[in-house]
């Protein structure tokens, strides 16, 4: 691919009528609107609606679990 005598291989642009001035393609174009909705559903069942729910379901999981000192990995 490199190994040319004149160099790398030029890249194939699309026409300018379909290039995004973003960076975006086309296709990223057609895409994009789904993928944000597929994103926004997993981060609305990924993350509570509110900040303190998550705070308590972190605060619960700690409390059940006994805090470890150094002397506790020890075996008499």
């Amino acid at each position: 691919m490199h190994d040319r005598s004149g160099g790398p291989i030029p890249a194939i642009l699309p026409p300018p009528a379909l290039r995004s001035t973003d960076g975006a393609g086309p296709l990223a174009a057609v895409l994009a609107p789904g993928l944000h909705a597929a994103f926004d559903g997993c981060l609305d069942e990924a993350l509570p609606a509110d900040l303190s729910a998550l705070l308590g379901r972190l605060d619960r999981a700690a409390a059940g679990h006994r805090a470890r000192t150094s002397d506790s990995f020890k075996r008499s």
